[in-house]
Parts: C-alpha cells; sequence; structure tokens
C-alpha cells in the first residue's frame, strides 16, 4: 500500500557563543521541529520481526519503504497522525526500510 509520512527534523537554536539557547529562567529552550512529507509504500511486519521487536521490548509497529534519497538519519516520522520513533533502518537496492515504533512520551 502506498501512503504518505512526514519525517521529522530537529534543529537546536544556538546563542551568538555557540551555546544553545536558554529561556528566562535558564532551561534549554527545545529543538525546533520541521515536518517534511515523503512517499512511503507501508509493510506490515513479519513474525520473525515481530518477536524480535517484542524480545527487545519494542512495540510492534510498521514498516515503511521509501527511496533512500529522502531519508537523511531523522529519529522520528509522523504517520497518519502519529509520532513514532525510527529505531532501525535497513537498506535495500534504492529504497530504505524504515522500522517503527509508537513509544510513550514521543
Amino acid at each position: 500500500m502506498f501512503d504518505c509520512a512526514f519525517l521529522i527534523d530537529t534543529a537546536v537554536q544556538y546563542d551568538k557563543d555557540g551555546q544553545p539557547l536558554k529561556d528566562s529562567y535558564g532551561v534549554d529552550i527545545p529543538p525546533k521541529e520541521s515536518l517534511f512529507e515523503i512517499p512511503v509504500e507501508v509493510k506490515s511486519r513479519g513474525q520473525n520481526e515481530f518477536y524480535k521487536a517484542n524480545a527487545a521490548g519494542l512495540r510492534d509497529g510498521l514498516t515503511l519503504v521509501t527511496d533512500m534519497g529522502n531519508y537523511t538519519g531523522q529519529q522520528y516520522v509522523v504517520y497518519r497522525g502519529k509520532r513514532y520513533k525510527i529505531y532501525r533502518t535497513f537498506m535495500k537496492n534504492n529504497s530504505i526500510e524504515l522500522y517503527i515504533e509508537e513509544r510513550s512520551g514521543v
């Protein structure tokens, strides 16, 4: 099945001295996030991948496949309104498989 997902780029903001920006209370300002849309093919997990994920303490998720040029090392993706952590990638020919899982607090 073909669909769209949004990779999340994060950028830490720095002051003129190269230190992370802080608010008026001295707390680091969270990284600025930007989303960009990519086309994906959605694949369900195989039985082997399901058991490996559970053994590692991960919740079952999905595999998104996209062109290698679309992915530049992002850690998070939004798919169908939910935010997922990319916990593993696998390169195959000119595409890359993004193994994603839902985590609380992400």
